[in-house]
C-alpha cells in the first residue's frame, strides 16, 4: 500500500531525532526539542518544535498556545503551519552544515511529503541541501514533473552492458565455464541483473536441468526449489508486502520461524534489515520485488483472506501509528466495518495535516465498506469539508445532506453540514432552505466536541452574519418562505453560550 500523508517525511524526522516508538510521549517530546533546539532560533524553537511534533505523532498540549489550537481546529490552517515549520527546521539546518535527505521507494511514497520537500528546495535553493530520491519508473506515473523546477537530475538505472553481465558470469562461474553457456545466460538475461543472478545460480546449483526462459518462470523454479516450510513462511511474509518482521511472520505462518528464517537469508531470497521500523521486532525484506509477487501468488483465496487478516491484527498491535495499511489489511481479510474503521483514522489523519486529496479517497475507501453509526458521521463530515473547502459544493451536497439529516444534532458533524447548507443555499439563492436551516441550527444546543472543530464557531459567525438579511424588496427580518430570522439579540445570546461553553 501506499503511505499516509507525511509518512515518509515523518519516519525521516524521527529517524534524525532518534526517536522509538516504545518510548514514553515526554521522552520523545525531549527528544524533539533537543534536536529542533541544536540550530533553530531561540525564538522559533517553540513553535516547530510543536508542529514537526504533529508531522511525527509526538503531540504537545495546547492549552496556552492559540496557533496550535487554532491549528488542530482548522486542517488548512495546520498544513500550512506545518510546511511552514518543516521548511524552518530545512532552513536552520543547512545554514550550518550540508543536509542530504534520503527517501526510498518513493514511488510508494506520499504526495504531502513531496509537497513540503519542495517548498524547502524553494525556499532553500541557495543553500547545501541534497534530497536522494530511489524509486521505480513508476514514480513518474504517481508524481508527475517530479521536483522539474528545482533543478532536478534524474539517473535512469540502465540495463548490463554485456561486457559487465560477462564479468558478472565469470566471477561467479569461472573463466574456464563455456562460451556457449556464457552467451546463453546473457541473451536469457536480456540486460536484467536480478535474472541474470538467478540464472548463474541455477547454472552452478542445477548444471544439467534446463534454464527457464522468463523471469515469471525464474522465480517459480526458484520457490519450488525450496523446502515446503520455507515456501509456507514466505507464503506468510509475501502478505505483508516486501517487509515484514520475525514475530509478525510467526503470527500468520502459526509456528517457529527464526532458524527457517536464518536458512532463506544464507540462500539469498530474503535479506536481514540492520535497522527495524518496530522497536523490538527483527525487520526482514525479500530480496527482490518478484521474489515477494512469486509467493505471494502460491497463496490460495483462503489463506489470502486469512493471512491479511492475522496481518491486520498484528499491525493493529504493534504499528498503529500507518491505519492506512490496517484498512488495506482488513478489507483483504474481508473484515469491512474494521476496515471502515481504519479508513476513518487515515481519514482523519489527512485531513489534520490539510490533504485534502488523500481525505477524499479514504474517506471514500471507508463508506464503500459499508461504514455505519459515527464512523459513517465521521467520514461523511471530513469528506464533505475537504470537498467543500476545494469549492466542489455540487459533489459535497449529498454528503452534507445525509450529514444533516444522520448526524446528532449539535455534534460537530451537524454543526459542520449546517455550515455547508447554508453556504449552498446561500449561493443558490434557495431562502427557504437557508431559513430552514438557520431556525434548526439555532434550536439546538452545540455538543462539547462541536468546539474541538471549526464547525460550531463557523456556523454561529455565519449565522451572526445572515441575521437581518432580507430578500431585495421583503419587508424586515423575511428570508423567503414566511420564515423570520431570529434578531440579532438571540444570535448574540448564542454566540455567548458558545462562548462559555469554550470558557
Amino acid at each position: 500500500g501506499q503511505a499516509a500523508p507525511l509518512s515518509l517525511l515523518a519516519q525521516a524526522l524521527r529517524a534524525e531525532c532518534e526517536i522509538r516508538g516504545d518510548e514514553s510521549l515526554l521522552g520523545r517530546q525531549e527528544k524533539l526539542t533537543r534536536r529542533v533546539a541544536r540550530w533553530v532560533p531561540a525564538g522559533d524553537r517553540k513553535r516547530v518544535t510543536e508542529f514537526l511534533g504533529e508531522i511525527i505523532q509526538v503531540p504537545f498540549p495546547d492549552d496556552d498556545n492559540p496557533p496550535l489550537r487554532a491549528a488542530r481546529r482548522d486542517s488548512e490552517l495546520m498544513n500550512e503551519l506545518l510546511r511552514q515549520a518543516f521548511v524552518d527546521f530545512i532552513g536552520a539546518e543547512t545554514s550550518r552544515s550540508a543536509l542530504l535527505l534520503v527517501l526510498e521507494d518513493l514511488h510508494w511514497g506520499d504526495s504531502h511529503t513531496v509537497r513540503f520537500i519542495d517548498a524547502a528546495l524553494r525556499a532553500h535553493g541557495d543553500k547545501p541541501l541534497l534530497v536522494l530520491a530511489l524509486a521505480r519508473p513508476e514514480v513518474h506515473d504517481r508524481f508527475p514533473k517530479l521536483w522539474a523546477t528545482r533543478d532536478a537530475h534524474v539517473i535512469h538505472m540502465k540495463e548490463l552492458s554485456r561486457k559487465a553481465a560477462e564479468q558478472l558470469v565469470w566471477q561467479v562461474l569461472g573463466r574456464a565455464t563455456s562460451p556457449a553457456l556464457v552467451e546463453r545466460l546473457i541473451d536469457l538475461a536480456d540486460g536484467q541483473a536480478f535474472y541474470l543472478e538467478e540464472l548463474i545460480r541455477a547454472a552452478a546449483l542445477r548444471p544439467s536441468v534446463a534454464l527457464p526462459a522468463t523471469v515469471v518462470a525464474m522465480v517459480e523454479a526458484r520457490l519450488m526449489g525450496l523446502s515446503a516450510d520455507e515456501r509456507r513462511l514466505l507464503r506468510a511474509a509475501s502478505v505483508f508486502g516486501e517487509v515484514f518482521w520475525q514475530s509478525a511472520v510467526a503470527e500468520v505462518a502459526g509456528g517457529a520461524t527464526a532458524e527457517l528464517l536464518t536458512k532463506l537469508v544464507e540462500c539469498e531470497v530474503i535479506v536481514r534489515r540492520p535497522v527495524s521500523q518496530l522497536p523490538g521486532e527483527r525487520e526482514y525484506a525479500f530480496r527482490h520485488a518478484l521474489l515477494r509477487e512469486g509467493a505471494y501468488a502460491m497463496l490460495t483465496d483462503a489463506d489470502l483472506v486469512l493471512g491479511h487478516r492475522l496481518a491486520a491484527e498484528w499491525l493493529e498491535l504493534h504499528d498503529a501509528r500507518n491505519p492506512l495499511v490496517i484498512a488495506e489489511h482488513f478489507e483483504r481479510g474481508e473484515r469491512p466495518l474494521l476496515a471502515a474503521g481504519f479508513y476513518n483514522e487515515a481519514a482523519a489523519q489527512a485531513h489534520h495535516t490539510g490533504d485534502g486529496d488523500a481525505a477524499i479517497a479514504y474517506s471514500q475507501r471507508g463508506l464503500s465498506c459499508g461504514a455505519t453509526g459515527a464512523v459513517r458521521d465521521h467520514l461523511l463530515w471530513v469528506l464533505a469539508d475537504a470537498l467543500s473547502y476545494r469549492s466542489e459544493l455540487d459533489q459535497a451536497q449529498p454528503f452534507i445532506k445525509e450529514l444533516l439529516e444522520k448526524a446528532r444534532p449539535g455534534s460537530g458533524a451537524y454543526m459542520i453540514a449546517a455550515k455547508y447548507t447554508m453556504t449552498i443555499a446561500l449561493f443558490k439563492g434557495d431562502f427557504g432552505e437557508l431559513s430552514r436551516v438557520v431556525n434548526s441550527a439555532l434550536a439546538v444546543d452545540p455538543a462539547p466536541e462541536a468546539f474541538r472543530c471549526d464547525g460550531a464557531e463557523a456556523t454561529a459567525r455565519l449565522l451572526a452574519e445572515l441575521v437581518g438579511h432580507r430578500r431585495p424588496g421583503e419587508p424586515g427580518g423575511e428570508l423567503g418562505g414566511g420564515r423570520v430570522l431570529p434578531g440579532r439579540h438571540e444570535v448574540g445570546h448564542r454566540l455567548g453560550q458558545v462562548g462559555a461553553q469554550r470558557a
